[in-house]
């Protein structure tokens, strides 16, 4: 058992070392469809280091699940999303049949 886990967290911090070079590689380049996905895999291979190799430390490991989600946030192309309050509420009212 101790020898997959270490397989796995050497395959994490692998993981992490590769997609964080590529985002620091990338940075200054032309967005693309998937830079959330770069920027992001780094963040995710933290988390899960955490929570397998730090049980108590489960609000270190929540903080960067939600580092995550704001960084795909960030990179979410959202031209025109807030010109009109309405287009983002639409599909919401039309779930709720308001």
């Amino acid at each position: 058992m101790k020898k997959e886990k270490n397989g796995f967290n050497r395959f994490l911090i692998t993981g992490f070392i590769v997609f964080s070079t590529a985002f620091l590689a990338f940075m200054n380049s032309e967005p693309h469809i998937l830079s959330w996905f770069v920027k992001t895999i780094p963040i995710a291979c933290l988390p899960l280091f955490t929570f397998l190799n730090m049980p108590g430390k489960r609000l270190l490991g929540g903080g960067l699940v939600f580092s995550g989600i704001g960084d795909i946030l960030i990179e979410w192309p959202v031209e025109g999303l807030f010109e009109d309050k309405n287009k983002v509420l639409r599909p919401f009212a039309e779930i709720l049949k308001v």
